[in-house]
């Protein structure tokens, strides 16, 4: 995890009472999709969208295993958001997703059937950091 972390740093400065959310999951890939065709779609179209509706709020990244225990397609995706203010106004709960959230995922929808087409991402889990 702490390699995860220290490579959010290199594109943003994290500041005390930041959220990192650092989720970790594997891809799952639909037929004749390559993992580089899913991860260039990621990294040029999702994620810019991504970070475009949550206007400041939150910074999505991406990060892939450099090595591992053999386990194919590893990823972290690291969410940054300014504030547990900032989280919790899209994410009340961990299970609860706020009105504002929804909305912004209609907007979205596009985008996230695009990815669809490529194939899927198993969450295996997740924790939310607190900048100290």
């Amino acid at each position: 995890m702490l390699l995860s972390v220290t490579l959010v740093t290199f594109g943003q400065k994290l500041e005390k009472g930041n959220v990192v959310g650092t989720h970790v999951g594997t891809i799952i890939l639909n037929p004749d999709v390559s993992y580089n065709q899913y991860k260039t779609f990621l990294l040029t179209k999702y994620i810019p969208e991504i970070n475009k509706a949550f206007n400041g709020d939150m910074m999505m990244y991406f990060a892939e295993s450099d090595r591992s225990n053999g386990e194919a397609h590893v990823i972290t995706i690291m969410y940054v958001f300014t504030s547990v203010a900032a989280r919790n106004k899209y994410f009340p709960t961990p299970e609860k997703f706020s009105d504002l959230f929804t909305s912004m995922q209609e907007k979205l929808k596009p985008v996230e059937d695009q990815l669809a087409k490529l194939g899927a991402y198993s969450e295996k889990f997740y924790h939310d950091w607190i900048v100290q």
